[in-house]
């Protein structure tokens, strides 16, 4: 027999009763996750926490030995010590700061024109962060260090 719609609606309601958690399972970076969770929405901010595994849940890709923690690599530009990153104010962003020297004007450029870079990689201890068809938000350059707000649809953590 076919439900009411009501009946399916009631259904998909909360309920009311705690959920309890499993002590292995850690927030990352709990701030973060708030700031992405206010700009990009519940659904948003849980299918990119799915994409991050759980702490013992698998091992992670082998980070090379010659790429030091903080180094962003950057398809058809080079690589790049990074003075500081973090995750940007929307769910796809991350922010990053470093001594781009002469390649600061591509970058102008890359912003000004809206052209993708292809891939980004930024190495962070044993993690590594990919982006693929970045786009440059906004470029500033102060005091010789090169200020990047990077968009990309597909982010791997």
């Amino acid at each position: 027999m076919p439900r009411s719609e009501r009946e399916r609606r009631e259904d998909l309601e909360p309920t009311t009763g705690r959920v309890e958690t499993s002590p292995e399972v850690v927030a990352p970076m709990p701030a973060a996750v708030l700031r992405m969770q206010e700009s990009a929405g519940n659904r948003a901010t849980a299918d990119l926490l799915a994409r991050v595994p759980a702490r013992g849940s698998g091992k992670p890709e082998p980070i090379p030995d010659n790429v030091p923690y903080g180094t962003m690599s950057v398809e058809d530009y080079g690589q790049y010590q990074l003075t500081s990153w973090g995750i940007g104010e929307k769910a796809n962003q991350l922010h990053v700061f470093f001594d781009a020297g002469r390649d600061a004007s591509r970058f102008m450029v890359a912003t000004e024109r809206g052209m993708p870079i292809k891939g980004i990689w930024v190495y962070a201890g044993s993690r590594r962060i990919e982006l693929k068809e970045v786009i440059i938000e906004s470029c500033s350059v102060r005091e010789g260090i090169t200020e990047l707000w990077l968009s990309s649809n597909t982010i791997k953590w």
